[in-house]
């Protein structure tokens, strides 16, 4: 199991080297050749991290768990997104919701952000904000909002769309009171937000635990999806 994931590691690690520019940005086009199963392509700089997201389906909701971007069988599966995020009619997702595993002793994938429900951990690795690069639209920059240590079955997160702007911020506000880690002005954070990017992993190094972590970060620039990068 070790070994695998070390492998599935590797494999990202060359797809890193191979979609980024010398200025650290995405080169998109590479991306269908790179990561032909890619939704989007997922950078938190500050926790090191750049990897490709899948879709994840309807009929088989945990099927990126234990499979790489391109559906082989993998331990450290690929980081995904949750397929109800797309139910709304919005035109963009208001919510995306991201899961990727915590792998331990090996590191890599949502690792980083295990312990970021701990001010210290939050402020140090999330402090970038996250990007968020889609084929044919431009990129997104979501900033930090806040982290919470929850039960796997948490409820309050697994909400995907708002009649208006209003109801998602009253959301976010909630939420963020009820985080243990959070940007000094997240009033203010949460009072501009137009859409959220809540990435979510196991927050212990033992499997089985039931408790994840979840780190908010916000864009609060009104756009469309079919925006084109420049």
């Amino acid at each position: 199991m070790l070994f695998e994931s070390l492998g599935a590691l590797t494999a990202i690690e060359r797809m890193q080297d191979a979609v980024r520019e010398p200025d650290g940005s995405i080169n998109l086009g590479r991306m269908p050749q790179i990561a032909p199963g890619a939704q989007a392509w997922l950078t938190v700089d500050s926790a090191g991290m750049s990897l490709p997201v899948a879709q994840g389906g309807q009929g088989d909701p945990t099927y990126y768990l234990s499979h790489d971007i391109n559906g082989k069988d993998s331990p450290a599966g690929t980081p995904f997104i949750d397929w109800r995020c797309w139910e709304a009619t919005t035109e963009c997702p208001q919510h995306l919701l991201v899961y990727g595993h915590h792998l331990g002793v090996t590191g890599g994938m949502f690792s980083p952000l295990y312990h970021c429900w701990r001010q210290g951990e939050f402020e140090r690795l999330c402090a970038s904000g996250a990007d968020w690069y889609e084929p044919s639209a431009r990129a997104r920059h979501f900033m930090p909002l806040c982290a919470l240590r929850v039960r796997e079955d948490y409820a309050p997160i697994q909400v995907f769309s708002w009649q208006d702007q209003d109801h998602l911020r009253t959301w976010l506000y909630d939420i963020a009171q009820r985080s243990s880690a959070a940007v000094p002005d997240w009033e203010r954070v949460a009072r501009g937000a137009t859409r959220c990017l809540t990435l979510v992993t196991c927050s212990s190094d033992l499997p089985g635990q039931g408790w994840r972590t979840l780190v908010l970060f916000v864009e609060d620039t009104s756009s469309t999806c079919g925006e084109i990068n420049t």
